[in-house]
């Protein structure tokens, strides 16, 4: 979606069966985020970088900042 100010967004809703624990480790891993979106690493604090990997050869890599 877009905002008013022109910003692209895109919001998604997956359901995970599993305890708090689990559910923590399969959105907020790398493991866990690639066991069911694309191959993930992640370094789990604020400032950290978030690489998802759309492309075998690196060349859709998609790169965020932790911020919260």
């Amino acid at each position: 979606r877009k905002d008013a100010a022109g910003n692209r967004s895109v919001e998604a809703q997956v359901d995970v069966p599993g305890t708090p624990e689990e559910v923590w480790n399969a959105i907020a891993t790398g493991p866990g985020i690639s066991q069911w979106f694309v191959p993930s690493e992640l370094e789990g604090r604020i400032g950290g970088t978030a690489i998802s990997h759309f492309a075998t050869d690196g060349s859709m890599d998609a790169v965020a900042t932790i911020t919260a």
